[in-house]
């Protein structure tokens, strides 16, 4: 009889350990998850900086046919949008600047002294973020909008609208629950070349991106 109430006495201590380390455990849980929610979710703002490597341009006119080379130029872009958690949805407006280096063509007659290639971009992105158990967070992204190109030579230019898309990844750090630092490569193209006239202008770039988002 006293073994038996002692082996009672001593399942029910066990038994009470056990409950209380899964009531610990479900607390941390139930903290850890709703701090994560809390972090993830909600709308943001963004800035945005780039180094901008524009592919050789063809140029086509009725004359004649060329190649255009850039220098290498910049970029700067704003976004908001909303973090979804796992997906974010942004509108974003970008703009970048590179300066023409060079023109290989034969009959062609196409000024590119002091030639600066100006690109506005208006673009609705989509990302997909693979989050881990460390700030780091991978992410991939495309978008799609309309693209301006305005060819600026002073007193001649080429200016024009047309489709464009963009693909990005890259890696995010977050510096607080607020607050994280973008680092991604993304490409930039065109639907359609620019056209004005009898000129037209294929368009592409990469670009290398770093940038803050702020969550409201």
């Amino acid at each position: 009889m006293i073994i038996i109430l002692y082996w009672d006495q001593f399942f029910l201590m066990q038994l009470k350990g056990v409950f209380m380390r899964l009531t610990l455990f479900l607390v941390v849980l139930f903290v850890t998850l709703t701090s994560y929610v809390a972090f993830a979710q909600g709308p943001y703002a963004g800035v945005s900086g780039a180094v901008s490597f524009t592919g050789d341009s063809d140029v086509k006119v009725a004359a004649g046919a060329g190649n255009l080379s850039y220098d290498t130029g910049y970029g700067v872009g704003v976004s908001g949008g909303y973090d979804f958690g796992a997906t974010r949805l942004e509108v974003e407006i970008g703009y970048k600047e590179a300066d023409l280096d060079s023109l290989s063509a034969a009959n062609l007659n196409f000024n590119i002294t002091d030639t600066t290639l100006k690109l506005t971009t208006y673009m609705l992105n989509g990302y997909l973020d693979y989050k881990s158990d460390t700030p780091i967070t991978m992410f991939i992204g495309a978008g799609l909008g309309m693209i301006n190109g305005e060819f600026d030579s002073g007193n001649d230019s080429i200016d024009d609208t047309v489709f464009g898309y963009q693909a990005s990844i890259g890696g995010s750090v977050a510096a607080n629950k607020n607050i994280k630092i973008d680092l991604f490569y993304r490409f930039i193209g065109t639907a359609t070349d620019f056209e004005q006239d009898d000129v037209k202008i294929d368009y592409s770039s990469s670009n290398i991106y770093l940038g803050v988002r702020y969550l409201f």
